[in-house]
This record gives C-alpha cells, sequence and structure tokens, in this order.
C-alpha cells in the first residue's frame, strides 16, 4: 500500500512509463555515455524511512529505488517484470511453484555492519530471511497483505505456529522455491514492491531501530548523507553487477541528491536554476512549461502516460447510519455530486471515471459515466425527510471536491458536518468511521487486483476502509486472483456492483504526469513512475555554460 503525503494516497497496490523524446534513445549509443556528476531530484514531500518492510509514501518508494533490489523490477509495460537479483525463474505444478535463479557475484554495498566493512554475496538465505523479516508481527509491515495467503505458511509462521516459512525452500545458495496456495496470476508483480526488496540481515541486527536510516542492499547507489526535511545524497556503488549490453557499466553517475523543496513554486525554480535537476509535474504543469519556447529548448520530457491514480468517496458501512444501511441513499449523494471542478486549471485527478478502475487496465470495458441529477436526488430523499439527515464527511484537505459535496448536500437538504483531519488522517478512517470520507490510491503493482481489493472484504480494515462485504463480490475477486482467460468478464461484473451497491463514489482519475530535466541529462529509462537513475548520464556539451 503506498500513500502520498497530503492527499493520502493508498498504496494497495501501475503505468510503467512511456519514453516520449527520442533523445532518450542517448543511452544506445554506449560509446558517447560519459562518467560521473550528479543529479538531483527536486521533490516536496520529506523520506520518512528507507526500511523496505514500512515503505508507504512515494517518496520513500522513489528514493529506495537507488538502494534496494528484489528478486524482479518492473518492465516497460503494465505486463513486463525483468530480472534483477533472480537472473530467471520457472514455473512448475500448474503455476503453483516457482523456482528462482539467483545472479552469481552480486554483493551488498559495503557497510560497516559486515566484516572488515566489506559487502557480502547474496544467497538464497538473504531472500528467506527478506521474507521472514516482513512477516515478523514485530515489523507491522503495511504491505504483507499482497503475500498473507499466497506464499504457502507465511500465516503460520506470521503467527508463531512454525520456524520457518514453509513455502519459500532454499535449495542452495544461489536457486530458491517458492510454494504458492494457488496459481496467483500476478505473484511475480508483487516481488518488485518495496517490501520484496532483499536485505541483509547484518545490517538491521547492528543497526537496529535505526535500520530505515542506514539502508543497506544491492542498488546502484548507496546512502551517504540524509538532512531530514533538506536532503539525502547517494553515492556510487562502485561493487554494483548491473550490466547494459554493450554499454558500460552502470551506474554512470557519482552521485544522485534528493533535494527537498519548500513548495511546488520552489521546485519549479530550483529546476531553472540548478544544473541537473529532475522534475515529476502534471500534464497541466506540463503544457504551461513547455509553451514557453526557450524553456522547451533547454528541457526535455519523459511521459508516465495515462495516469494510474484513482479518488473516491468511501462510505463506512459498518457504521450503523443511514447511509451505510441503505444504498438509495448513498445513490441520492452520488446523484448530487457535481464533478465541475474537474477542470483543466486542476490538479492532475482531473479525468472524468467511466469505472473505478482506471480503462487503461481495461480499455475495452463497458463504461459508465457518473450521471449528476439533483433534481432525481431530491425526489428520491422525499421519502426520508421524515428526520433531518446529517453526513458526517472525513478528509484530510478542504479542496474543491469536498466543497461540491458539500455543496451538492446542501442543495437536495442533507446538512453536511466536515471533520478535517490534517494529520492522523488514515487512523481516523479506520477508527472513527465517519459517514463518508476522501481518498485517494495508487496502486503498489500494476494490476487490477490491486483495485479491487479495496472492496474485498478479506483485505482487512486497513485495506478495504469502507468495510465493504458482499458475497458476490468476494467470490468474482477470488477468481480475479487465478483466472487469466475471464479476466474482462470477471472485471465486468466487479465494476457492476460497485455500481449498484455504492460502497464508493467515483470521483475522479489520474491524468498524464511527466518528468522534465535540462537537455544535458541523457539516458532516463523508467523504473515503475520512477525514472530509473542507473543509467542516467550527464551530455558535457549541453551543460550550463558549455
Amino acid at each position: 500500500m503506498t500513500i502520498q503525503h497530503k492527499n493520502i494516497f493508498l498504496i494497495i497496490s501501475l503505468l510503467i512509463f512511456i519514453i516520449s523524446c527520442s533523445s532518450n534513445n542517448d543511452h544506445n549509443r554506449y560509446n558517447t555515455i560519459a562518467e560521473g556528476g550528479k543529479v538531483t531530484a527536486l521533490i516536496t514531500d520529506p523520506v520518512e524511512t528507507l526500511d523496505p518492510a514500512k515503505i508507504i509514501f512515494l517518496t520513500d518508494w522513489y528514493s529506495s529505488l537507488l538502494v534496494f533490489e528484489g528478486l524482479v523490477g518492473y518492465g516497460d509495460n503494465l505486463e513486463n517484470v525483468t530480472p534483477l537479483i533472480a537472473e530467471r525463474w520457472e514455473f512448475s505444478e500448474g503455476n503453483t511453484k516457482i523456482k528462482f535463479f539467483i545472479r552469481k557475484h552480486i554483493y551488498f554495498q559495503d557497510d560497516a555492519c559486515f566484516k572488515n566493512g566489506k559487502g557480502r554475496e547474496v544467497t538464497a538465505e538473504d531472500v528467506l530471511y527478506s521474507f521472514k523479516r516482513i512477516a515478523d508481527p514485530a515489523i507491522q509491515c503495511p504491505n504483507l497483505y499482497l503475500f498473507l495467503g499466497k506464499i504457502e505458511g507465511l500465516e503460520e509462521y506470521k503467527n508463531g505456529n512454525a520456524s520457518t516459512i514453509k513455502g519459500i525452500r532454499i535449495i542452495n545458495d544461489y536457486t530458491i522455491e517458492f510454494t504458492l496456495t494457488k496459481p496467483f496470476v500476478s505473484f511475480i508483480k508483487t516481488l518488485a514492491v518495496p517490501a520484496a526488496y532483499i536485505i541483509p540481515k547484518e545490517a538491521v541486527d547492528y543497526y537496529g531501530d535505526n535500520f530505515y536510516k542506514h539502508p543497506v542492499g544491492t542498488g546502484a547507489f548507496r546512502l551517504s548523507l540524509w538532512e531530514p526535511t533538506k536532503k539525502l545524497v547517494f553515492t556510487k556503488n562502485n561493487s554494483y553487477w548491473g550490466k547494459a549490453g554493450k554499454e558500460r557499466k552502470p551506474p554512470y553517475l557519482d552521485e544522485v541528491e534528493f533535494k527537498i523543496c519548500k513548495n511546488i513554486s520552489s521546485q519549479y525554480a530550483e529546476l531553472i536554476n540548478s544544473e541537473n535537476g529532475i522534475i515529476r509535474v502534471s500534464k497541466n504543469r506540463f503544457q504551461r512549461l513547455f509553451k514557453n519556447k526557450n524553456f522547451a529548448k533547454n528541457f526535455n520530457t519523459v511521459s508516465i502516460g495515462k495516469g494510474l491514480g484513482i479518488r473516491f468517496w468511501g462510505f463506512s458501512m459498518d457504521n450503523n447510519s443511514a447511509f451505510a444501511k441503505n444504498k438509495n441513499l448513498r445513490r441520492v449523494i452520488a446523484l448530487s455530486y457535481n464533478r465541475n471542478f474537474l477542470t483543466e486549471d486542476s490538479l492532475n485527478f482531473n479525468v472524468l471515471p467511466e469505472n473505478f478502475m482506471p480503462d487503461v487496465f481495461f480499455p475495452e470495458g463497458i463504461k459508465f459515466k457518473p450521471v449528476y441529477n439533483p433534481e432525481l436526488a431530491k425526489k428520491i430523499i422525499s421519502s426520508y425527510m421524515n428526520k433531518k439527515l446529517k453526513l458526517n464527511i472525513g478528509t484530510n484537505i478542504i479542496s474543491p471536491d469536498v466543497i461540491s459535496l458539500r455543496d451538492g448536500l446542501i442543495q437536495i437538504g442533507i446538512e453536511p458536518e466536515i471533520n478535517m483531519m490534517k494529520s492522523g488522517y488514515y487512523n481516523y478512517i479506520i477508527n472513527e468511521r465517519p459517514d463518508i470520507f476522501r481518498v485517494s490510491m495508487i496502486p503498489t503493482y500494476p494490476d487490477p487486483q490491486e483495485y479491487y481489493s479495496l472492496c474485498y472484504s478479506k483485505s482487512g480494515r486497513d485495506i478495504n476502509l469502507m468495510q465493504f462485504n458482499n458475497v458476490q463480490y468476494d467470490s468474482l475477486y477470488d477468481e480475479l486472483l487465478v483466472e487469466r482467460e475471464k479476466r474482462d468478464e470477471i472485471i465486468n461484473k466487479l465494476e457492476e456492483i460497485i455500481r449498484t451497491e455504492l460502497p464508493v463514489i467515483n470521483v475522479s482519475h489520474e491524468n498524464v504526469n511527466y518528468f522534465v530535466f535540462p537537455v544535458s541529462i541523457k539516458g532516463v529509462r523508467q523504473n515503475y513512475i520512477f525514472p530509473d537513475f542507473r543509467f542516467i548520464y550527464i551530455d558535457k556539451h549541453h551543460e550550463k555554460g558549455s
């Protein structure tokens, strides 16, 4: 589950970036690649932890990619994963067993936790340890749900009823086998999330509770400086194993800095004034920036393609309110909700939703545009007006979508009561159970399962925030986990249940995002929704002042 500061993005589970500028194909000309220099990633939210088992915020995930790797990583489209620590894998026994073959000569970064400060070779024991750690109740890994019920014996180990994980078997130092409870079609994708990064036990033992700020992995960079609220500096890992075909061995940069800007305005100013900065921008800001011919001449961009994020209002289906009990009342609120705030000038969640899940995963699915009809809402609610209805609204920000909900309720005679929680919002939803609450979500891994898990009764209170419980929905979701051929049919049925039962009201979907950087920065590739710093290099001929 991945949460973004301010708008609280649940990461319950992604679109792989599409390279939009042909100039970024320069990495193929391996003989022109320059080494050295620094790139600065300009961010607006501070990094809170670099412990893979604790990561829920996007900025934490973004920075952790420099230090850590899993058995696999995300590829160049929604369905692909690429080999990382595992050079290959084999399925057997009806896709319930997966044997991973670990690359030889991959070393953890040099660190004081190792003997003589020298990083040691990664083995299958490290894979087993990493999964044991996320199953440890003391760790409280927020993304453990991705693996529970899927890896055989994981729950027994978590509950203290087994000394090891039955479904993870070490064959030798470089071979490990996972046994699944069912042939889950998207299991490999989940192995690319931060919780599945491979870490050394020595580092956890050595740093204890401070491991989150002393990360040790196999990635292309290692953390060399962390000044909270200001910056993080990552230095080239000279022992990195990675290869790039005929290219020189990455990484090419000496250093990557993550600089925390006070706000978006200062982020843009830093981009203009810094030597080699890179920022993420929305479609609208991208269009405004590149209208300036001088800016367009000096900067390049990479498109992330269609956005993966969704925003919705969720009902607390277990709080015994009139709205939880009566889907007609939930329909009244949906009919009174005006989405006229979804303009080109709004922030990047400005795509009118035609389903709960973005159509990037399901372009041929049946589409249903939301209906705004306050007059019909008034007619329906008239039979309930023997007493004054009040709707308790939970939010962490007063935004246009919140104002629109409030105004629509007033128009049809329902009294809105807004409770804004600037901090502790997530726990507030779980524990206080407001009648309706605002949520934004970006999936942890690129698959429909992540979206529909939000309404699955077995997901748990921290994922299924609505506490929606529908037997038919659950049965369809169980099919979705293992069915490849009938996925479209299953998804249409899941969407129909969401539309008719209304545990949520769709607000908007995320639009295209872009990474913007000077023309001096070359070799920009993608790693999920982030740039892959391993292959970035600086063209000295295009640097400022050259």
